[in-house]
């Protein structure tokens, strides 16, 4: 009877212990605004050394990110990867064009491990149409951006960045 007294707590104290690992990592909405914080400064790049250390430290190693939008605009085929790595996505963001005037309309903890982010970008190449979309960001557990899916006004974005696109009939967009 004795023996079991001691032993009761004890047992009880390792399951109450162990007990957090067992549960699912869940991140909180101070994670979601901080992990988006830190990847528009690496977007901005106004400091491409702290950009990098930022991106190096964000993105997690098997990262990838998905976009048709994308994809469309570079000629890759809809559906693929659009970035395979991290280091590749790194190295694309920090050699092109910082982009500035991005304004954040949301930002949504989705389930326990991914971002929902809601974006305007007034500052890409020639400004003419502000550009909005969507990031769906996918989390580790170390709070590192595993993949990213990302969305958004593809017309728009051509046309600040040099593309012809005209409508149905034929006329040029934009009317902005």
């Amino acid at each position: 009877m004795k023996f079991s007294t001691l032993i009761a707590p004890f047992a009880f104290a390792s399951v109450t212990v162990a007990l957090p690992v067992m549960w699912p990592f869940c991140l909180t909405q101070g994670d979601a605004n901080d992990i988006v914080g830190k990847f528009i400064t690496v977007l901005q790049h106004t400091n491409i050394n702290a950009a990098n250390a930022t991106a190096q430290a964000l993105i997690g190693p098997n990262f990838f990110e998905k976009s048709d939008s994308i994809n469309m605009l570079a000629g890759k085929p809809v559906g693929s990867i659009t970035t395979p790595s991290k280091a590749e996505y790194i190295n694309g963001v920090l050699f092109a064009p910082s982009l500035t005037g991005i304004t954040t309309n949301k930002v949504l903890v989705a389930g326990c491990t991914s971002i929902l982010w809601y974006w305007n970008m007034a500052g890409v190449g020639s400004k003419q149409i502000p550009v909005t979309g969507f990031n769906l960001i996918e989390i580790t557990p170390q709070k590192q951006i595993a993949d990213m899916y990302v969305e958004f006004n593809n017309i728009g974005w051509g046309i600040d960045i040099g593309f012809t696109v005209t409508d149905y009939t034929g006329a040029q967009l934009p009317t902005a």
